[in-house]
């Protein structure tokens, strides 16, 4: 299988950009600007073709369970291979973010859900408690497809 040049520069990219984060901060827009931003763009409307948008179409997700624990297992495990949003194809490659504090992992999913979505009556923020247990049963590859697929617009 050749390399694919701009999934490479996307995979550099991310690992430059989480270096640079440096120690963990309690605010998830900041965190969101050091670690998401240069793949899904400050507003969240990511890069067409490459990067999905995160603004103003996960708030249904975040308010369900599957929904919630989707976003969190790919933030958790990365994800590479085409997704058709929207009948739009993105080909990029989302780097995994296990390592970070789950803390921080439940900051940014918040910020996301919060600040770059419109605002959903049932959403509960995450907790370093429920990143916690997607952590203990990671999703990967078929599974984590299978669980997209039964959201509302997840497999398109």
């Amino acid at each position: 299988m050749a390399l694919d040049p701009l999934r490479t520069f996307a995979a550099v990219l991310a690992l430059v950009l989480m270096a640079a984060a440096g120690p963990a901060r309690a605010d998830g827009q900041e965190q969101y600007a050091n670690l998401c931003s240069g793949c899904h763009q400050a507003n969240g409307s990511g890069v067409a073709g490459m990067f999905p948008p995160l603004a103003s179409r996960l708030g249904p997700w975040f308010a369900t369970p599957e929904g919630r624990e989707y976003v969190a297992q790919v933030v958790l495990n990365g994800r590479y291979g085409d997704l058709i949003i929207d009948g739009q194809t993105y080909s990029g490659f989302m780097p995994t973010f296990g390592h970070l504090e789950n803390q921080q992992i439940a900051d940014i999913l918040n910020y996301v859900a919060q600040d770059l979505n419109p605002p959903v009556k049932s959403f509960e923020p995450y907790s370093a408690e429920a990143i916690a247990k997607y952590k203990a049963s990671p999703k990967r590859d078929a599974a984590l497809m299978k669980l997209r697929n039964s959201l509302p617009g997840g497999g398109s």
